[in-house]
């Protein structure tokens, strides 16, 4: 055989294909082979097998017609093109067994769709400069995709690749949007195979069965599963707040610790049953319940505190606390502080509780930010009762899932040191200070908005002289600048249109973040209540969500956003701007450019405008979940050193108002705030603010 040089071994001319074509995956490629005697075949394919040829259903080695020469051993022609790319020892050795360059030789073999896997097709197939299929997750026989953007358009054929190279694989589905903030499942296209979503899942020694089109599962957390249960004894006491379908509950149950198991999804309720039931546990060892988090903790965990003090129950050994969700766990820790109000059961508590609480630490230092976010949500300086904090796994780059291991004493349980933010649900409040009365808010020290407002309305009045309703459309994040908006635009179209329900017809566009807050979530179906408007829920990357819109409705030429000057790369922006030629045409209209963030608040406190309760805890700017913290220049103690924080209108000093955001702010020191960069590493709902303004179209900010 002459030399050459060695060929690549992939599919060719398939570049760009999104309609699986098999017949376009065949190729005739020769390939090095090598002919030898039966006769010590065990030790040559020992000598040869670095250099298999590896396909599927395709055999390495197969019988020759030849009377001498009964086999023929194929190579992969990208490791070895002629004898001398054998190393020299497998060389010698195979020589050694009357093996020499005679018996190499060449062989043409045609190749199919069912020789190439299915890491080779989506290679040859999809964007050769993008980041292809990275992973997926596998539910039984689902296989679960979260497609990037550029891939999205090639859902068919690698759905139906996966079906046909998977030999366990009967469904596939993408994921649609984030993890929903309420039920913990997500929306979910089927991109190949049968729309079965019925699957059984072994895990811990326990038989999971489950709709997985409506409820939680993550395969990746069977390790994290079982080191939990690792922890639990028999006679033990586990309160699963969050528990789905039981991965935690149902095992610790089998091993005889009772187990109060709690989820709000009511078919997470329905399948964690049905697996208790499946796997036989004892009902003396399994309570499952189908309430809020907050209110499992405030009833059931609390009532079982308060009948151990009082001996109704009995118990030998720990309570341990799950809060898996990693999203907003940490969220429902201040339900623990000051939860029981009895002083006399004070001397009665003697109980170790151990909580383990999960969260998602974005930045530098996971396991400050991860200590960080328990102590800044449960209320009190718990930091000398966090005993670990562990990195469970990668979930994005410098994303990490944690769990923050705390010991729950009862300085925290029968603490009085309450705010009114801890005391009140998130999600059944608007704001506090909205509801103050005029007195107490007229005595606050707000500024004179009347010139501002005055050249808001005219901005607006401008606007809808040159457009139509229905060509405008409000950008909206939940934010305190944006609501503002709508709330003063609301109020120019009812004196132009003359009509107080010509609120539904102004379009509001909330473009989700990755990681929104559960709070800006809430907030935002509250403002569709409260105003009446029409809402929009969309999501992506803003540019081509942006892109979305214009073609949905290509009736749009104006987009109506909270921007001020003092945002990041705003302060050149004009009232109405055109967009940059790159970015999809549409006119930006900007009334509150040169609003301050005193005017901002002034105008929501005098107006009583509604607003996100995180403004009562202390954010000042909020982004996402992963990249907004309270401002730490409102960070105050109190008389036990617990601290807590200002609502955002008590910032005196507007220049840090974005201080809160990007990596996580330090705590304050001996009453000096230090603080994190509110530009660097952040993104404004997709768009990534270290670019020019003139490059963007900036959302309402929030």
């Amino acid at each position: 055989m002459s030399s050459s040089a060695t060929v690549p071994l992939a599919p060719i001319g398939v570049r760009g294909m999104k309609v699986l074509d098999r017949d376009k995956f065949l190729r005739n490629v020769k390939v090095p082979v090598l002919k030898v005697k039966e006769e010590n075949l065990s030790k040559i394919i020992h000598i040869c097998k670095p250099y298999f040829l590896k396909l599927e259903s395709f055999k390495t080695i197969t019988s020759l017609e030849d009377e001498e020469l009964k086999k023929c051993i194929f190579f992969n022609p990208e490791k070895v093109s002629q004898w001398t790319d054998i190393a020299e020892g497998d060389r010698t050795a195979l020589c050694e067994l009357n093996i020499k360059e005679d018996n190499f030789d060449d062989k043409e073999i045609q190749l199919t769709y069912d020789n190439w896997r299915y890491e080779a097709i989506f290679k040859a197939v999809l964007p050769e400069n993008e980041e292809g299929v990275s992973g997926f997750s596998q539910i039984g026989h689902i296989i679960h995709l979260n497609l990037k953007e550029h891939l999205l358009e090639y859902r068919p054929l690698i759905g139906q690749v996966l079906v046909d190279k998977i030999k366990t694989c009967k469904t596939v589905v993408n994921k649609c949007n984030a993890i929903d903030n309420t039920y913990r499942n997500f929306s979910m296209e089927l991109i190949g195979g049968e729309e079965d979503y019925f699957v059984t899942v072994k895990e811990n020694n326990c038989i999971f069965q489950f709709d997985f089109s409506k409820v939680y599962w993550n395969p990746r957390l069977g390790k994290e599963h079982e080191r939990i249960l690792s922890y639990l004894k028999p006679g033990d006491v586990l309160f699963d707040i969050f528990c789905g379908v039981g991965p935690f509950a149902v095992p610790a149950a089998k091993r005889k610790t009772k187990v109060f198991a709690n989820d709000l999804n009511p078919d997470s309720y329905k399948w964690l049953n049905h697996n208790a039931k499946n796997n036989k546990i004892n009902s003396v060892y399994f309570k499952s319940f189908n309430k809020d988090g907050k209110d499992f903790i405030l009833e059931e965990f609390k009532d079982y505190i308060i009948d151990l003090c009082n001996g109704k129950e009995q118990l030998n050994g720990k309570i341990h606390v799950t809060m898996n969700l990693p999203a907003m766990a940490v969220e429902f820790l201040k339900h623990f502080n000051g939860l029981i109000k009895d002083e006399k059961l004070w001397e009665k508590f003697n109980q170790e509780i151990i909580v383990y609480v999960y969260c998602f630490a974005l930045g530098e230092d996971h396991v400050e930010i991860a200590k960080k976010m328990v102590i800044d949500n449960i209320g009190c300086d718990v930091s000398s009762n966090i005993t670990d904090v562990f990195n469970v796994r990668n979930v994005a780059p410098n994303k990490e899932m944690m769990r923050v291991t705390l010991k729950l004493t009862k300085e925290v349980l029968f603490s009085e040191n309450l705010s009114d933010s801890v005391s009140e649900p998130p999600s059944k409040k608007v704001s506090q200070r909205a509801m103050l009365p005029l007195g107490e808010v007229s005595n606050m020290d707000l500024l004179d908005i009347g010139g501002a407002l005055e050249e808001a309305e005219q901005v607006l009045r401008q606007c809808f002289t040159k457009y139509q309703i229905d060509e405008v459309f409000l950008s909206f994040n939940g934010g305190k600048d944006c609501t503002v908006l709508l709330d003063i635009t609301l109020n120019v179209l009812r004196d132009i249109y003359k009509r107080d329900d010509i609120a539904s017809e102004l379009k509001v566009v909330y473009i989700r973040t990755n990681g929104p807050f559960r709070e800006i979530e809430t907030f935002v179906d509250q403002v569709k209540e409260h105003y009446g408007v029409t809402l929009l829920v969309t999501e992506g990357e803003m540019k081509n969500t942006l892109q979305r819109l214009l073609d949905q409705d290509e009736r749009l030429k104006a987009v109506l956003m909270g921007t001020r000057r003092t945002d990041p790369y705003s302060e050149n922006l004009e009232f109405m701007q055109k967009t940059d030629p790159n970015w999809p045409q549409i006119v930006r209209v900007s009334p509150l450019l040169n609003w301050s963030y005193h005017h901002i608040w002034s105008y929501t406190l005098q107006r009583r405008v509604p607003y996100c309760s995180l403004y009562d805890r202390g954010y000042t700017s909020i982004g996402s979940i992963h990249n907004t913290w309270p401002n730490p220049a409102l960070a105050t103690k109190d008389n036990c050193g617990c601290i807590t924080y200002l609502p955002a209108w008590h910032l005196t000093d507007a220049s840090l108002e974005r201080a809160g955001r990007g990596t996580a702010p330090k705590v304050p020191v001996n009453g000096h705030a230090t603080y994190s960069n509110g530009i660097e590493n952040n993104h404004i709902n997709g768009i990534d603010s270290n670019h020019k303004s003139s490059d963007h179209v900036h959302p309402s900010r929030v």
